[in-house]
């Protein structure tokens, strides 16, 4: 019996999601062994990021296996997205549930006061650290990366399960928004939040790490004074929409006129920007080895939820 519970777990072949999913439905047990291992595969990845402890992310993985395991023979999607958005919301419940029973940390909420640059008196000097030119090699090292995903555990679970399914997982702000059963507006407001802080720590991590960088780390300064003070925190708010192309053009026009006189907000746009090719690149590569002992328990639960499944089918 344990052999036929097997596919699950091991890895996954390149048929769509979707394909796989019907074919699985029908009866077929290559492709619901198939369909599982890809499942697990997108599942795990996205546990690690959200969850960071390597126990609540078996966890999750588990109750998401066994839920979609469960109701496969009532599920019906007519179209990826469709099941792409159930699997992760089933992920995300999962994820509450461990909440609800103390595994993760209080709730707090991002300010974006906490990312204006800058002091509030007239006429203070505005310095940027522009670290976007750093060299590709060294940001493909181990330590940048590692510097990324501690930047990500460090946010509040509401925003970093925001970024995580945005900018790593590479769903649409409207299937985060079905995910999380939150509004579009609420998406946007927390992705972008979650981004400044990000690039606040990464900020922090390379201006720490200046040594043989200190030629791709350009100090930008100005002297602003308060009314464009007021023009740079608008500037601000709009940066994620800007650079994700989702602004009216007029407003882009109009933050494309502030960044031609303003060097300290060029280089913020400068960083962000590279905060968030960070974050997509980097998911590629993300992975979570999962230990035999674990593997061993996944394959019993999903064996045993097979029996019943088949048990009950059979019953008169």
């Amino acid at each position: 019996m344990q052999n036929q519970a097997k596919g699950y777990i091991e890895g996954g072949q390149s048929d769509s999601l979707l394909e796989l999913f019907h074919r699985a439905k029908s009866g077929d047990s290559e492709a619901l062994d198939q369909f599982f291992a890809l499942i697990k595969a997108r599942v795990s990845s996205f546990g690690k990021r959200v969850c960071g402890n390597l126990e609540d992310a078996y966890d999750m993985l588990q109750e998401t296996l066994l839920s979609m395991f469960k109701s496969l023979p009532k599920l019906d999607f007519k179209d990826p997205k469709a099941l792409n958005v159930w699997l992760y919301r089933v992920a995300v419940n999962a994820c509450l549930m461990m909440r609800r029973k103390g595994k993760f940390e209080p709730e707090h909420e991002l300010s974006l006061d906490e990312f204006i640059p800058g002091g509030q008196d007239d006429g203070k000097t505005l310095e940027i650290p522009d670290w976007s030119n750093i060299p590709e090699e060294r940001l493909l090292e181990n330590e940048i990366k590692e510097a990324v995903n501690r930047a990500t555990q460090a946010l509040p679970a509401n925003y970093r399960k925001v970024l995580v399914l945005r900018d790593m997982e590479g769903l649409s702000t409207k299937d985060v928004a079905k995910v999380l059963g939150i509004s579009e507006h609420n998406v946007k407001i927390r992705l972008h939040r979650a981004r400044l802080a990000l690039r606040r720590e990464l900020e922090g991590y390379f201006l720490a790490h200046r040594q043989g960088l200190d030629q791709r780390i350009e100090l930008k300064r100005a002297s602003i004074p308060q009314e464009s003070k007021s023009a740079c925190r608008d500037i601000l708010q709009k940066l994620s929409e800007y650079l994700d192309g989702q602004l009216r053009p007029k407003l882009c026009q109009r933050i494309e006129r502030h960044l031609q006189d303003c060097a300290p907000c060029v280089a913020f746009v400068n960083t962000l920007r590279k905060t968030i090719e960070l974050c997509r690149s980097y998911a590629a590569d993300e992975k979570m080895t999962i230990p035999p002992e674990e593997k061993e328990k996944l394959r019993a639960a999903l064996e045993a939820c097979r029996q019943a499944i088949l048990q009950d089918r059979t019953s008169p």
